[in-house]
């Protein structure tokens, strides 16, 4: 068996066997257990190894690279509604504020979700609906 990936999440590892196997590609979780019981160790073990057999290697690795390029093209960056700028960052005040809540009433209170502010312009806007 060929390590074909490594994965710090159980998660992450179980969603990338099944979809070798949907492809029709045998894979095994050789770390499986010692996850799913001892889970502080993963860090030190070096993670959770996905393998698969050395006649796959190739077909797997043109799949994982396939997956890879899909998923960045469907993430869209978020573009300033002022300027049309991608260089937004968001707005860590209200997480603070929010992490200052659950301190002080034990209740995190929502404060400004999903606001940005535009790095070019300088305004804060919440993130437009897809």
């Amino acid at each position: 068996m060929i390590t074909i990936a490594t994965r710090y999440s159980l998660d992450e590892a179980l969603v990338l066997r099944s979809y070798l196997e949907g492809s029709g590609i045998p894979a095994f979780i050789p770390d499986e257990f010692m996850a799913q019981n001892a889970w502080t160790t993963i860090t030190a073990i070096g993670g959770i190894r996905i393998q698969v057999p050395p006649e796959h290697e190739e077909a797997v690795r043109e799949l994982i690279a396939s997956a890879n390029a899909s998923a960045s093209d469907a993430v869209s960056p978020v573009h300033c509604p002022y300027c049309d700028s991608t260089s937004v960052t968001p707005n860590d005040l209200s997480k603070r504020m929010a992490l200052f809540s659950i301190i002080i009433f034990s209740l995190p209170l929502p404060f400004g979700r999903d606001n940005y502010i535009c790095k070019s312009c300088g305004k804060k806007f919440k993130k437009p609906k897809a």
